[in-house]
């Protein structure tokens, strides 16, 4: 438990100093998330007022799916989701963009000049949005790049230390938990639960420090401190009940086999007596006697 408290503690003297710099970054360098908000409001007025329109086509469904993205972003700008909100954008102006490709391929191959300009149209109008989209998007991208490079080479350095001894301290739970596991033999017992979430949380913990994710590795590792925490108390208790050692290897009766009976020597050597009588061709004579005494010696 020694090396998981130090390897914590250091996780969280790191994680500490990331929050504070993911704060500044917060105040100095992130956007006005309501502002994004409005213009992705405007953006979603835009394609519904199109999707009122009789000419859409078999444009319907994409329109469709463009305000369910939309109204999305908004719901999370408003809230200052901006992480989740960059992402919801970002497929919604690819949408956008590849809908306003295939509405100017589809006026030009129009059969008539009416349904051309009607998808032009359309495809002119929903444009707008698109620039406002782009907009949000562009923001939104800075700022990412920008949370992006608050790891820097020495975090890095630093997580892959930490990562080592948090390692080695999953190994010694991984081999605790497994020889309790034998030891109590039952997978559901409370105490062979705990061990296992302990486990658990450290394997998570090593995951999240690989990605440089302080935070979140600080956080199970406390939840593994606290798994280990319950087992020592139920070891200082004695409430750790071994399995006895009859039950490791039950001692099942032994039957031997019935004897084999087989043929005894002598009848073996009548038979071969008997064969040896037989007549053979005069030139074979030599060897086949050879034969079976050879097979009559003791």
């Amino acid at each position: 438990m020694s090396l998981q408290k130090e390897v914590m503690d250091r996780t969280a003297q790191t994680a500490f100093l990331m929050r504070k710099r993911s704060d500044d970054l917060s105040v100095q360098k992130a956007p006005d998330h309501l502002r994004l908000a409005s213009l992705g409001q405007k953006a979603l007025e835009i394609v519904e007022r199109l999707q009122q329109r009789d000419n859409i086509g078999d444009f319907a469904q994409n329109l469709l799916e463009i305000t369910g993205s939309l109204s999305t972003a908004v719901q999370l700008l408003n809230q200052g989701d901006l992480k989740n909100a960059a992402s919801v954008v970002e497929a919604a102006l690819e949408n956008t963009r590849n809908s306003i490709i295939d509405m100017r391929s589809a006026a030009e191959w129009a059969e008539d000049e009416k349904a051309s300009k009607s998808l032009l149209s359309l495809a002119i109008r929903l444009s707008k949005s698109y620039e406002l989209l782009r907009e949000i998007n562009s923001e939104l991208r800075l700022w990412g790049q920008a949370r992006r490079a608050m790891v820097t080479k020495d975090d890095r350095e630093e997580a892959s230390v930490i990562l080592r001894d948090q390692e080695r301290a999953l190994s010694l739970a991984t081999k605790f938990s497994e020889a309790l596991k034998k030891s109590i033999d039952s997978d559901t017992d409370e105490i062979v639960v705990t061990a296992f979430s302990a486990k658990q949380n450290m394997e998570e913990a090593c995951e999240r420090l690989r990605e440089t994710n302080f935070v979140a590795a600080e956080a199970h590792q406390r939840q593994a401190i606290q798994d280990v925490m319950r087992l020592r108390r139920s070891l200082e208790r004695g409430e750790i009940k071994y399995q006895s050692a009859s039950t490791w290897a039950e001692e099942d009766p032994i039957e031997l086999p019935e004897p084999v009976q087989t043929t005894s020597a002598g009848g073996f050597t009548d038979e071969i007596r008997n064969y040896s009588d037989q007549q053979v061709p005069a030139r074979f004579e030599a060897v086949v006697r050879a034969y079976y005494d050879s097979l009559m010696k003791p």
